[in-house]
């Protein structure tokens, strides 16, 4: 499973609330395209302010994370998918502080545990691929069936998208 994942910053001119609304209908927008043939599950998380853990970032106003079962629409792109990509880029422009891309990874989703959707999650990000399938595997024995669900998500190379 390929899964994007973005961090979003808003508009400026939009509050935390307001862009909670903006941010809905831009992926209403994508899940109307006939791209979205391609995808197999959106999701949009929206940041705690101020945030209850000390010593975290509050530079981003949320966490957008795509599943795709193949990575076609990248790698294999039909030319209707490019003209449908450009209107989202222009719409990402009414709705974010930056566009998506840059702000982007692309990873290959290995699930470690899978109970249950969990209502919670938490995103952690390392530099190092090793140390964080370590950590990982260790949260999840440490944690047991406490937590339903754990994924550990490591990046994938697909060129410029």
């Amino acid at each position: 499973m390929i899964r994007l994942i973005y961090l979003a910053n808003r508009h400026p001119s939009f509050t935390p609330t307001q862009f909670i609304a903006r941010w809905r209908k831009h992926g209403a927008l994508a899940m109307s395209l006939s791209f979205w043939h391609y995808m197999s599950r959106y999701s949009q998380g929206d940041v705690l302010h101020p945030s209850p853990l000390p010593g975290t970032s509050e530079e981003f106003d949320g966490v957008g994370l795509l599943w795709a079962p193949t990575d076609e629409m990248w790698t294999k792109p039909q030319s209707s998918v490019l003209e449908q990509v450009d209107v989202m880029l222009e719409d990402e422009k009414q709705t974010f502080a930056h566009a998506i891309p840059p702000q982007s990874i692309m990873a290959d989703e290995h699930i470690l545990r899978d109970d249950g959707d969990g209502r919670i999650a938490a995103y952690l990000f390392f530099k190092d691929r090793d140390r964080a399938t370590e950590i990982a595997e260790s949260l999840a024995k440490q944690l047991g069936k406490k937590v339903p669900r754990i994924t550990l998500n490591t990046t994938k190379d697909l060129g410029a998208f």
